[in-house]
């Protein structure tokens, strides 16, 4: 687990525009850039277990509440979500990528020591590996890695205000 201690100030990384690293939920070594991994985020006045469940309950927030505090009290926000994607917020298509940069800038934030971890990746590419074409890229290379596209522009945004 990652210390939200304010005292720690990330280092400046050396970047280095030629590496990969690769991060899932199957692996110990950088688990905690998934969305699953075990890091609480503060929305709102109200405490989600993980960035998945903040990022499904985005889905519902602002226009079914009921929805989104089942998402944020499941164990499996995902399928959750899913039972209910006939109600998901109309623009979610549009929106979906913006909301989890949301996500990610909140839980990289609230942990400095993960922030760190974050940026000492440098300009490396940051793949997440897994079984999902959009998401993640396969271990056969294909897939469009979505979410390591969006965790790459976080961790610059991030670099950007230290």
């Amino acid at each position: 687990m990652y210390s939200r201690s304010a005292n720690s100030t990330p280092a400046r990384p050396s970047p280095n525009n030629n590496s990969q690293i690769y991060f899932s939920t199957r692996h110990e070594t950088h688990y905690a850039f998934t969305n699953v991994s075990g890091h609480p985020i503060s929305y709102r006045n109200a405490l989600y277990l993980t960035a998945e469940h903040l990022y499904q309950a985005l889905k519902f927030i602002e226009h079914q509440p009921a929805i989104a505090e089942l998402v944020m009290n499941s164990s499996e926000p995902q399928r959750v979500a899913h039972r209910y994607n006939e109600r998901v917020r109309p623009d979610w298509p549009q929106q979906h990528l913006h909301m989890l940069e949301t996500v990610l800038i909140l839980k990289f934030s609230q942990y400095p020591g993960l922030q760190m971890e974050l940026l000492a990746t440098g300009e490396a590419q940051l793949i997440q590996l897994g079984s999902d074409q959009y998401w993640s890229q396969l271990e056969n290379g294909t897939g469009r890695n979505e979410f390591g596209n969006v965790l790459m522009r976080v961790r610059s945004i991030l670099r950007s205000r230290i």
